[in-house]
């Protein structure tokens, strides 16, 4: 939100919402909590890859043991992350747009590339962070796993 305020708004919001006025600036501080948050949702998107992985290991052990190759497997998970990335900025960006024609009464142009930046950047935050636990997953143990599963 801070980069369409500044953006798209040249710093400052004004409007109304159920008639109380409503003033939005972006500042230096706001960049950090934004950059902050980034950072945050990262690691939370790693963990719960992480955890997703774990859960799944037996199903990847038996994939690998029928044939499957461990860059499919990888390539596999990578767009089912890029998907619920996809899938979440999508969401985030129409609340975000809405949000605004709400305050400003109409949509720039400049918050629509905005919010294409912002679809692109969390789909890309969010496959990049998943590529962690992915990696340190690395090639699973095919018989260790296959027989603690039975």
């Amino acid at each position: 939100m801070a980069l369409s305020v500044r953006w798209a708004f040249h710093g400052a919001l004004v409007g109304s919402v159920l008639g109380e006025a409503v003033s939005v600036q972006a500042r230096a501080v706001d960049y950090v909590a934004v950059l902050a948050t980034l950072l945050m949702s990262a690691v939370a998107v790693a963990d719960v890859g992480y955890l997703n992985l774990a859960d799944r290991r037996p199903e990847i052990a038996v994939a690998v043991a029928v044939g499957w190759r461990t860059g499919t497997l990888l390539r596999l998970f990578a767009i089912e992350a890029a998907l619920l990335g996809l899938g979440g900025s999508l969401a985030g960006t129409a609340a975000g747009l809405g949000l605004a024609a709400t305050l400003s009464g109409a949509v720039p142009p400049a918050l629509v590339v905005v919010g294409a930046v912002a679809v692109v950047g969390g789909t890309a935050l969010t496959v990049l962070a998943t590529l962690v636990p992915l990696w340190l997953a690395g090639r699973p143990d095919v018989t260790g796993l296959l027989s603690s599963e039975s």
